[in-house]
């Protein structure tokens, strides 16, 4: 029985010519009778067919257990965001402006926005610039599609943080309270999730840690 692998090494020789084809002929010639004499060559081809066999079955199994990770981990993750970002919340104010260049006209209401995030206690978090001098404060969360009336009930300016309560109880209905995590290191990744520029639609940016700056 001949050795495939000799019969591909001899269908090249045949397209050769002149000196080195005659060399490789009878070079082909010797190997085909020691193969015959031994049949170590049939054995062997057949050793590393088996082994390729095994090597391409553990490469499909290995695939298939990432592919499965990568979908489990996929599928953690997107439940994650999905908690997540049903407790971030949407912030609309409404203040009184006073004009410093004017200031014998009337004070007038405007309009800003900002994000909150619900933690323990069934109260928001948020940042004190966003309702500092409020006079009416309306949030909703992103799955909601009413908002509900809030109050200050706490404001530090030094800090700029804010904490708001709400005393409808079917505005935290579902929500799960965030806590607070650890600062992250410089390059680290990051999803930013909130409302920084207005609109009804939540705004998520990804990105990494470029710079840790802090008043002390």
């Amino acid at each position: 029985m001949s050795d495939p692998c000799f019969y591909s090494r001899y269908r090249s020789m045949a397209q050769m010519s002149g000196p080195v084809s005659s060399v490789l002929k009878l070079q082909y010639r010797k190997e085909t009778s020691d193969s015959a004499s031994s049949g170590s060559s049939s054995f062997l081809f057949r050793g590393v067919s088996n082994s390729l066999f095994a090597l391409l079955l553990l490469c499909s199994l290995s695939w298939a257990s990432l592919s499965l990770e990568a979908e489990t981990t996929s599928s953690a993750e997107n439940e994650d965001f999905s908690r997540i970002s049903e407790s971030v919340v949407q912030i609309n104010v409404e203040s009184v402006a006073f004009s410093y260049t004017d200031p014998w006209q009337s004070p007038r209401l405007q309009g800003s926005g900002g994000t909150g995030f619900i933690i323990e206690g069934n109260r928001i978090m948020t940042n004190a610039h966003v309702v500092s001098g409020a006079v009416q404060i309306r949030i909703k969360r992103p799955s909601q599609k009413k908002d509900y009336p809030a109050r200050v009930s706490f404001i530090a300016h030094d800090c700029d943080l804010a904490i708001l309560t709400v005393n409808d109880p079917e505005f935290f209905k579902g929500a799960t309270p965030l806590q607070i995590g650890d600062q992250p290191s410089l390059n680290t990744p990051v999803t930013v999730l909130g409302f920084p520029i207005g609109g009804n639609r939540l705004s998520i940016t990804r990105g990494v840690v470029s710079r840790i700056d802090m008043d002390v």
